[in-house]
């Protein structure tokens, strides 16, 4: 008696098998395929001549082992007490289940918020009013619906807006 295995279409070499108490075992090594998918399972056995094949639909799950890529990020540097829109997008393989920013202060204190989610790949968040001038630093976090997670950085400012005027006078020496 022999067997062949195949995963999503793909050869599954048999390993081992082992007869016992009327049922086969029959152990393969898992092929390379794309992680967070289902794939159907094929066993052919060949008995006394004949050939026995056997497909179950959706019968292996590849675990979600990819974490989402962030794609893009938006902000803009304000002046003081206006408000600042942060937005980051994503992919994933799967699916994404939310973001967070991590906002640090210039004071160098920080703050966690959840980002809203406008679309299946786009978070957003404002954060009003902002008065103190600097830089703050954000830290995004997008985990995916398998608990993957990506992390990326960017920064924006708070800044005085300065307008200069005056005669500039110029010598000359000889």
């Amino acid at each position: 008696t022999t067997f062949t295995a195949k995963i999503g279409g793909t050869s599954c070499p048999v390993t081992s098998t082992a007869h016992n108490s009327g049922l086969w075992s029959v152990v393969c090594t898992a092929p390379n395929l794309t992680d967070g998918l289902f794939y159907a399972l094929q066993l052919t056995g060949s008995f006394n001549g004949s050939l026995f094949t056997d497909t179950e639909q959706n019968a292996i799950y590849y675990a979600d082992i990819t974490a989402p890529n962030i794609t893009a990020k938006t902000k803009q540097d304000v002046q003081p007490g206006n408000n600042v829109t942060i937005t980051v997008n994503a992919t994933d393989n799967v699916g994404l289940s939310f973001a967070n920013v991590t906002v640090i202060y210039p004071n160098l204190t920080n703050t966690t918020f959840a980002m809203n989610n406008i679309t299946n790949n786009t978070f957003s968040l404002t954060i009003a009013n902002l008065t103190v001038i600097g830089d703050y630093d954000l830290i995004y976090r997008v985990v995916d619906t398998s608990n993957n997670t990506a992390v990326g950085t960017d920064f924006f400012e708070v800044f005085l807006s300065r307008s200069f005027t005056g005669i500039h006078y110029f010598r000359k020496f000889s």
